[in-house]
């Protein structure tokens, strides 16, 4: 049973023109996804510093009581947009409150976006990113986690992807809030679900395709994970709704992760829209979604 906060996010959400399939204006996708997530604030206990990282703007966001690299796990946060939109802006309130509840500290990165910088900027700024903080910062990959949601979700799989490709080492885990996986957009979901995801639909993905893309194929592992060989990636966990066009993305590669012997936990969600888990406290299941990432982390 959806409890009634979530009903009343998600005809909120049916009320904004998040949706519309006619707008190609990236400028205002980009104001519309800040005015939507204006709504939650970064948690009082937490610390957000900002830093540059390999020439990209990013923020340290850890819980002030535990301070500044003194947390068990580093998260490195892709923010999600579909490639086009998106920024720590628009994730700050969310990474902050999975730091606090996580008690972990988060590095959320300004990644480069499309159509300004198509594949594979956001690519080899996420790869970068990682590089630094296993090599000037000397972390542990260990203790590294990679994170995202939606198009952050996908750029976390390929991005690890990559690094087995150049033979870097790995991190301890990603962790994947309903991925954007195939940009061929082959999953039935795309279809059987559309009425149902108040936020996405197949036009407004194939748009964000085209600006990423611009003429790339979009079966490139790097760009599409699911197409790619899985075998030796660390431990993944998916978290999806049910209520998401993005379903079988998550569906599809969780089946092929385990096929190939990954560690994989894919957590669906009856009902649940795209990212639902970024809703913080607003909504009980956004609460328990993120004590199951928890949860998940503890078990490592």
């Amino acid at each position: 049973m959806v409890s009634r906060k979530a009903k009343i996010l998600l005809n909120l959400l049916r009320s904004l023109p998040v949706k519309s399939t006619g707008d190609r204006s990236v400028e205002r996708k980009r104001h519309i996804l800040e005015r939507t997530l204006s709504i939650l604030k970064v948690p009082k206990a937490i610390t957000v510093e900002k830093t540059e990282i390999n020439n990209l703007n990013a923020e340290w966001l850890y819980p002030t009581k535990i301070g500044y690299m003194k947390s068990e796990y580093t998260i490195l946060y892709l923010h999600g947009g579909a490639y086009v939109i998106g920024s720590p802006k628009t994730h700050r309130a969310f990474a902050g409150r999975f730091s606090l509840i996580t008690e972990t500290q988060v590095l959320l990165l300004d990644y480069r976006l499309a159509p300004e910088f198509p594949f594979p900027a956001a690519l080899e700024d996420a790869t970068k990113a990682y590089l630094n903080l296993i090599g000037d910062l000397e972390l542990n990959p260990k203790k590294v986690i990679i994170m995202g949601d939606s198009a952050g979700g996908g750029l976390t799989l390929s991005t690890m992807l990559n690094l087995k490709s150049l033979r870097k080492p790995l991190p301890r885990a990603g962790i994947c809030i309903s991925p954007w996986t195939d940009l061929t957009l082959s999953g039935e979901s795309v279809l059987t679900k559309e009425d149902e995801d108040p936020q996405l639909s197949k036009k407004n993905l194939e748009f964000a395709a085209e600006m990423y893309l611009q003429g790339q194929n979009p079966r490139n592992p790097l760009v599409s994970p699911l197409f790619g060989d899985l075998r030796g990636l660390p431990s993944i966990f998916i978290q999806v709704g049910t209520s998401e066009i993005l379903l079988d993305d998550s569906i599809r590669f969780a089946k092929k992760a385990l096929e190939q012997g990954v560690n994989v936990e894919l957590d669906i969600w009856e009902e649940m829209t795209h990212c639902f888990t970024l809703f913080g406290k607003m909504l009980p299941e956004s609460r328990l979604a993120l004590q199951r990432i928890r949860d998940f982390l503890n078990n490592l």
